[in-house]
């Protein structure tokens, strides 16, 4: 997809959600296809690395045809799981990933590009090409990110986040 978008006509964009610069099939399936990490399904599923570091490239490549789209979607736990007697319904797919978007993406900048050179890829990606393909004007609120590890929680009002009980070395702050 990222090969499609980057040489269709400039009316064709993609949205990247956090998960799909981080995670890979392995994270989500195992060897036999079956879903054995259900809050890391989500639909389009994880793909290989090879497809995840495209991904990331199309992110970090400062292209307006490229921007944040979290698709956050918070499940309560009982429908993350597979649910009925023998497992026949599968899991909802989404990912609850609002508390950690921005500071995975300032990660992911940060680590292939480096912070220096990131950060105006990364407010571009975050703030203005969105904005600019909606023919809109970006928002003037501001958000500050600080580099403080923080973890994140292991359940927010009963829903499991994103990468929950990991280390974030980037956090928000207002």
């Amino acid at each position: 997809m990222v090969e499609l978008v980057g040489a269709a006509p400039e009316n064709v964009v993609a949205t990247i959600t956090p998960q799909h610069v981080i995670i890979s099939t392995s994270d989500v399936l195992d060897a036999s296809g079956c879903i054995v990490f259900p809050h890391n399904y989500c639909k389009p599923i994880a793909k290989s690395r090879e497809d995840v570091e495209a991904v990331i490239q199309a992110m970090i490549s400062g292209s307006p045809k490229f921007f944040l789209g979290t698709d956050s979607a918070p499940h309560s736990p009982e429908t993350k799981c597979y649910r009925g007697e023998n497992g026949e319904i599968p899991p909802n797919a989404g990912i609850f990933n609002e508390i950690v978007a921005l500071p995975l993406y300032l990660s992911v900048f940060e680590r292939w590009i480096g912070l220096e050179n990131g950060l105006h890829q990364f407010e571009a990606f975050c703030s203005l090409n969105g904005p600019k393909f909606h023919s809109l004007k970006p928002s003037e609120e501001t958000i500050t990110l600080v580099r403080e590890p923080w973890m994140v929680p292991e359940k927010i009002k009963g829903v499991v986040p994103f990468i929950a009980e990991n280390v974030m070395n980037w956090k928000i702050v207002k």
